[in-house]
Order: structure tokens, then sequence, then C-alpha cells
């Protein structure tokens, strides 16, 4: 018997710096494309107009010298917070709503023990995403007593 072996074909180093540049455009795309639709493209939805869990309607409804109370509604059920602080930049105190237990469409957060006339910053959170007005922290300052 002969056996006679085939030569292998090997591709010419242009050809071959050709393909793997394909492959890689080829990977590039399809990764950009499923970070835009997994990762950018919900969070655009969330945010824009009043849908899923947006808060609207927002309303800061009483400041005293030592609370401020928040109201806001959402299209969805969702679960809603409020954080502040003094420092606009360090919003480390957090205030939960009447409906900590179970998700809701209307919410209202108390923050209580708050001090008299101090200039408090707070954004509202619905579902992990903060909302300040026009992505600025509210700024409230508490009554003199």
């Amino acid at each position: 018997m002969n056996f006679t072996s085939k030569s292998k074909r090997v591709l010419p180093p242009s050809k071959l710096l050709a393909y793997i540049w394909g492959v890689v455009v080829i990977t590039v795309i399809t990764l950009g494309y499923f970070f835009y639709r997994d990762l950018v493209k919900p969070r655009l939805n969330r945010s824009s107009g009043v849908a899923g869990c947006t808060p609207y309607n927002v309303d800061v409804v009483e400041i005293t010298e030592n609370s401020v109370n928040f109201t806001w509604e959402t299209d969805d059920e969702c679960y809603g917070l409020v954080r502040y602080g003094t420092d606009k930049e360090n919003l480390a105190m957090i205030a939960l709503g009447d409906n900590v237990q179970r998700a809701s469409n209307s919410h209202n957060v108390e923050v209580k023990m708050l001090s008299p006339r101090t200039t408090y910053y707070f954004v509202v959170v619905s579902e992990n995403e903060e909302y300040g007005f026009e992505g600025i922290p509210i700024s409230i300052t508490t009554k003199l007593r």
C-alpha cells in the first residue's frame, strides 16, 4: 500500500491577518449590540417619559422644623425610598416609605429627625434609580422652630 500525504494549505500572512481582523470586527459588533440591548437601551427607556418606575407627580407635601414629607406616583408597582444628607455629594441617609413590604404605585416617604433651619439634599429612589430635579438633588431647608 502506498500512503501519500496531502500537503496542508497554509494561508499567506496577509490573508491570515485579514481573516483575524474580520473575526475581531464581527466579535466587536456582536458585543456592542448585546451591550446596547442589555445595558444602555433599558436605561434610556426607563428614564424617558413617565413609564414603569419613573416617579412623576413628585410633591413635597409638608416641611417642618424636623421633617419633610414626599409623595410621588409610578405607573408600575415599584419599591421607593428617599436618600438625603446635608452634603449633596454625600447622600448617606435613607428614609423608607409607607410601602416597605410591598411594591406600590403611590408612594409616601416622611423624612424625620432633621435639624431645624438646616439645608438638606434629597433624591427619590425608585427601583434603584435615583431621581432629582433635572438630575440634581432637591434642596430643602427645614423651618425654624
